[in-house]
């Protein structure tokens, strides 16, 4: 099952499988932390990356972004790993191509709460993608939207993870 799907998704993210493929596994790892682990050992973390970089429709990008932010709550390896794959600079493109485009919008910020650790080198790398101007963006298209509220989250993680380790 979760294998096929993954392998649709490697297929051509820009195809109507991917897209079916990434709906499918955003339905499968709510709530369900073996199927998302299940998932990261196939390794998905590259795959929703191309689909983030390349997938044309909303609702892949969408899928995509669910599935990223549910693989990233597996911990600090995974979170590691997807930003290693080019997760955040994807995610951050997202936000960049339309801050308005929601439920993309909310989708990939609550993604990026959860690939925000709480270190100073998560902190960095976000920032070098893009990532504060990409979230600072949200807050101003919407700024009472569900989407302002997980950029809020994201910049907070950030902001903590800075300070914590400047303060020490």
């Amino acid at each position: 099952g979760i294998h096929a799907l993954v392998a649709m998704l490697c297929v051509g993210p820009e195809s109507d499988a991917a897209e079916q493929a990434g709906r499918a596994l955003a339905y499968i790892v709510q709530d369900d932390e073996a199927s998302c682990r299940t998932l990261w050992e196939c390794g998905a973390a590259d795959a929703l990356v191309a689909v983030l970089n390349e997938g044309h429709s909303l609702r892949s990008l969408e899928h995509a972004a669910i599935v990223m932010g549910h693989l990233a709550t597996l911990g600090r390896e995974v979170q590691d790993a997807c930003r290693e794959a080019g997760a955040l600079e994807a995610l951050a493109n997202r936000l960049l191509d339309d801050p308005r485009a929601y439920p993309l919008v909310e989708r990939a910020a609550a993604a990026l709460v959860n690939l925000s650790c709480d270190n100073d080198q998560s902190c960095k790398e976000m920032r070098a993608v893009g990532c504060i101007h990409a979230l600072v963006g949200v807050l101003q298209a919407g700024p009472r939207s569900s989407a302002a509220g997980e950029a809020s989250a994201a910049l907070a993680n950030m902001c903590y993870g800075s300070s914590k380790n400047q303060v020490a």
